[in-house]
């Protein structure tokens, strides 16, 4: 049986000499490395039934921990170290595990290993929590290793790539970038917590070649004043957000042939669609369906929606997860599931229109939050925008605004203007809030419902506009 597990024993039987995990000055062999995990992996033997919780602060120790619970057949669970407790607690009591580590065990003895099934689930790991609380997800060694294979028929992976991953383990991107690298007997960079600066230079002092990024990420990077990192990087990874049009344009004319790949899914769907710079997409579009993807669009009743008419979208492929761990249905009949995005398919491409749990009901009319958020961000003295339904007796909700003002300015009669000019009177905000900072969900995502909670009972880091 093909796991995790036997992909990187083979990887580094194959080079044990060859760095594994680069982080900072220190390096591990896929030898030693190895080793460790075997170590650990002895250290599991005995434990009762149920997945290992880690939250180590070390991504280097996670990995080891990680890959030990795939050699044993268990899910790691991976948490945020530097959540707070009382979260890491919540989700603790959720899963039930058999150990929770925030450090590598002493190594133990373990003869032999067991084997494990393909269609065992190997990761648990948590949702966004952007519109509810975070849901536990899970996901099969089978899931991952055809997500593996989607993404090298695609794109130009080599033996010698060195792979950077500037972020939290905890975050799903960076932890498939980590796991796929060592997989195929590529180094990972492991260059977390995220400063740009430092980031900067190590990719240059590593030669990393292949980066993992959210758009802000990309945008810091882009920002520095250190630009060595530019000159070997042909593929850029980029998740969690829509890049902006002037985004990649920048990149793309800073960083001559680089292929910068921007993959929209979920912890729920794996891979959906991708734009890049060798596979571009019409604008506004997230692209084209990976291989092997398929996408229905559905209504409330989930029936099919009509061509060019928005719906939730649904998603079924080798690819998506096995299950919410403790919570509700969520792969229907047929093998089909969805995260909850509204969107189109047109000509073979994706539109997303946003959450299909965040539309707002005004008097019938059903609005796409992200559509306002969208053009307050384009006004000049918008550095931020989060837009929510608030409830309103005579409307049913009402449309309320949240912006970070660049510099610390923003006028109401300013942006309500801009919102008229650029969407109409229907989509224009009732109500406009200032506020230096939205509140955000573990993957930096803004947590749309605490946001509403807070303009309810009048929060005063809420400023309303007059």
């Amino acid at each position: 049986m093909r796991t995790i597990f036997t992909e990187l024993e083979a990887a580094a039987r194959a080079n044990p000499q060859k760095p594994a995990l680069i982080e900072g000055e220190a390096a591990l062999s896929f030898g030693e490395f190895l080793g460790r995990v075997r170590g650990v992996a002895g250290a599991f033997h005995g434990l009762p039934p149920g997945p290992i919780a880690l939250s180590i602060a070390s991504p280097s120790n996670a990995l080891v921990a990680f890959f030990a619970a795939a050699a044993v057949g268990r899910p790691a669970f991976v948490l945020d170290p530097h959540a707070p407790p009382e979260r890491i607690a919540q989700a603790l009591a959720q899963a039930e595990p058999a150990a929770h580590l925030t450090a590598l065990p002493p190594p133990g003895e373990l003869a032999e290993l067991p084997e494990v099934s393909s269609e065992a689930e190997f990761y648990w790991g948590l949702t966004s929590g952007t519109t509810a609380a975070p849901k536990i997800f899970a996901r099969t060694h089978r899931s991952w290793l055809a997500t593996f294979e989607t993404a090298e028929s695609l794109f130009d992976f080599a033996p010698e790539d060195r792979v950077a991953l500037p972020g939290s383990l905890s975050h799903s991107l960076f932890l498939f970038g980590a796991v796929h690298a060592l997989c195929r007997g590529m180094p990972a960079i492991l260059c977390a917590p995220f400063r740009p600066a430092r980031v900067a230079r190590e990719l240059a002092a590593h030669r990393a070649n292949v980066l993992y990024v959210v758009p802000a990420m990309l945008d810091s990077l882009m920002k520095s004043r250190e630009t060595a990192w530019r000159k070997s990087l042909p593929l850029i990874f980029s998740s969690g957000a829509k890049l902006s049009d002037e985004m990649r344009a920048g990149v793309e004319t800073a960083l001559p042939g680089v292929d910068l790949v921007e993959g929209y899914g979920s912890s729920e769907t794996s891979y959906v669609s991708y734009v890049s710079t060798r596979a571009p997409a019409p604008q506004g579009s997230v692209g084209r369906l990976f291989p092997g993807v398929e996408v229905d669009i559905r209504d409330a009743e989930g029936q099919r929606c009509a061509p060019g008419e928005s719906g939730t979208v649904w998603v079924r492929s080798e690819m998506i997860f096995a299950r919410y761990v403790g919570g509700p249905e969520a792969v229907a009949t047929g093998g089909w599931v969805t995260a909850g995005d509204a969107g189109v398919l047109a000509d073979g491409f994706l539109y997303l229109k946003g959450r299909a749990n965040r539309i707002i009901n005004i008097k019938g009319l059903k609005v796409h939050p992200e559509v306002i958020e969208h053009a307050l961000l384009a006004h000049p003295d918008v550095a931020g925008a989060a837009v929510v339904g608030l409830d309103d007796e005579k409307r049913g909700q009402r449309l309320a605004a949240v912006v970070i003002p660049c510099g610390g300015k923003a006028a109401r009669a300013s942006l309500s203007a801009h919102c008229r000019t650029a969407l109409g009177p229907r989509l224009t905000p009732q109500d406009f809030f200032a506020a230096e900072a939205l509140p955000q969900t573990r993957s930096g995502k803004v947590a749309v419902d605490a946001l509403r909670q807070a303009l309810m009972r009048g929060d005063p880091a809420y400023e309303a506009l007059e």
